[in-house]
C-alpha cells in the first residue's frame, strides 16, 4: 500500500503517517465516528483529517478491502499524558457495519495495542458507535474494558431560535449579557471574583461517583488526586477560550453565591455547532433548577448568534439528559468509552 506523509512526528512502530487520500474514502464511505450522524460526508473527513493532522496521528490499515474493521487511527494525547502522569493515547477505530466482523479484526486491534504498548502507552481510550455491538467485543477480547457510555444531543439553530422565543416569559434581561431565570437564578458571564470557586467545583464535581460516573474517577489506573487536576486544569483552558474568543463560560448565581458553571466551545471550521464542554453544580444548589438556568442562558447566547447547540455527556448524568430532552433537544448518537491499561 502506497503511504504519503502529511505529518511529521515519531509514530509508534508498525504505524504509518497518515495516507490523506486513502483516509479521506474511508471517512466519505462508511465512517461511525462520533459526528457522523450531523455532519455531510465531506465535513466529516475534513474535521477529522484536520484534527489528525495538527495532532500529528498515525494510521494502521488493513490490507483487507472487505474487513470489517479497515484501520486504526493512533492519536497521542499530551495533555492527558502531562496531566495523568502515564503516557496517554487513542485508538479510532475505522470500521463498516455493513461488513460482518472477522478474525481479523481482532489481529489488527492486537498489533495496535502491541505497537502502542512497546512504544511506552499506558492509558488507551476509544469510542465506538453503540449500534455497532460485535466491535465493542472484539475491543473487549482484546483485553479493553468499557468504561462509560456517552450521549450526543442536539438542537438545530431554528430549534435554538423558537425555545429561545418561547422561554422569553420566563427570563429578565439584567444587561446585555446577564439574566435572571425564573425569578431566582442570575445567569451571567464568568467574572475574575468567580475564577477560583468555579475552579474548585470542577475539581471536585466529577469525583463523586454516586451523582456521576466519569471514566477518569473509575478507571483505577488513575490516581484520584491526578483526575481532580485534569478537570481544574480543563476549566482553567475553558476559560482562557473565552478570553480568545473561541467559547464561552457562564456561571450561574443563587442568592447572591455562585453556583455552578457551564463551559462552551465555539463552533469548530467544519459545522455551526457551539458544544457544551464542561459543566458542574455545587451539591447544595442541585435540584434548585440551577441547570436549567444555565442551559436557558446557554440558548440565548447561542440564538443571538444563529447557530446550533450540543452536548456530550455520560448516560448517567440523567438530570441533564431530561433537561435537553425536555426542551426539544434530539438524541442522535450514543457510543461506549473504552480503556486499556498493560
Amino acid at each position: 500500500m502506497s503511504m504519503v506523509t502529511t505529518s511529521t512526528g515519531v509514530h509508534a512502530h508498525g504505524f504509518e503517517p497518515l495516507d490523506t487520500t486513502r483516509l479521506s474514502e474511508i471517512l466519505r464511505e462508511h465512517s461511525r465516528l462520533p459526528w457522523h450522524p450531523l455532519l455531510e460526508r465531506s465535513a466529516l473527513a475534513e474535521h477529522y483529517l484536520r484534527r489528525w493532522q495538527e495532532a500529528h496521528a498515525s494510521m494502521l490499515l488493513s490490507e483487507e478491502t472487505s474487513q470489517h474493521l479497515s484501520g486504526c487511527i493512533l492519536e497521542s494525547l499530551p495533555w492527558d499524558t502531562q496531566l495523568l502522569g502515564m503516557k496517554c493515547g487513542r485508538l479510532f477505530p475505522l470500521s463498516d457495519p455493513s461488513v460482518p466482523r472477522t478474525v481479523d479484526d481482532r489481529m489488527l486491534i492486537d498489533r495496535a495495542v502491541r505497537a502502542m504498548r512497546d512504544d511506552g502507552y499506558r492509558l488507551i481510550d476509544c469510542k465506538i458507535a453503540s449500534t455497532d455491538l460485535p466491535l465493542v467485543r472484539t475491543f473487549e477480547d482484546a483485553g479493553f474494558r468499557v468504561v462509560d457510555m456517552l450521549v450526543t444531543m442536539s438542537i438545530e439553530r431554528e430549534l435554538v431560535q423558537t425555545i429561545a422565543a418561547r422561554m422569553q416569559s420566563r427570563i429578565e434581561l439584567l444587561g446585555e449579557r446577564t439574566l435572571r431565570v425564573d425569578g431566582t437564578v442570575i445567569v451571567r458571564p464568568i467574572e475574575a471574583r468567580d475564577f477560583d470557586a468555579m475552579r474548585a467545583l470542577a475539581r471536585d464535581a466529577f469525583s463523586d461517583t454516586a451523582e456521576i460516573q466519569d471514566r477518569f474517577f473509575l478507571e483505577p489506573a488513575i490516581d484520584h488526586a491526578r483526575a481532580r487536576d485534569l478537570f481544574e486544569e480543563w476549566f482553567s483552558n475553558a476559560v482562557q477560550k473565552q478570553h480568545r474568543g473561541e467559547g464561552e463560560v457562564l456561571v450561574a448565581e443563587l442568592n447572591g453565591q455562585a453556583v455552578g458553571f457551564l463551559t462552551m466551545n465555539a463552533p469548530e471550521p467544519e459545522h455551526h455547532y457551539w458544544q457544551d464542554s464542561l459543566n458542574a453544580i455545587a451539591p447544595a444548589a442541585r435540584g434548585k433548577g440551577v441547570y436549567r438556568a444555565l442551559l436557558l442562558g446557554t440558548l440565548h447566547v447561542v440564538a443571538a448568534r444563529s447557530e446550533s447547540l450540543l452536548t456530550r455527556t455520560q448516560i448517567s448524568t440523567t438530570r441533564v439528559i431530561n433537561s435537553w430532552l425536555h426542551l426539544g433537544a434530539s438524541l442522535v448518537e450514543s457510543f461506549f468509552t473504552l480503556h486499556y491499561t498493560p
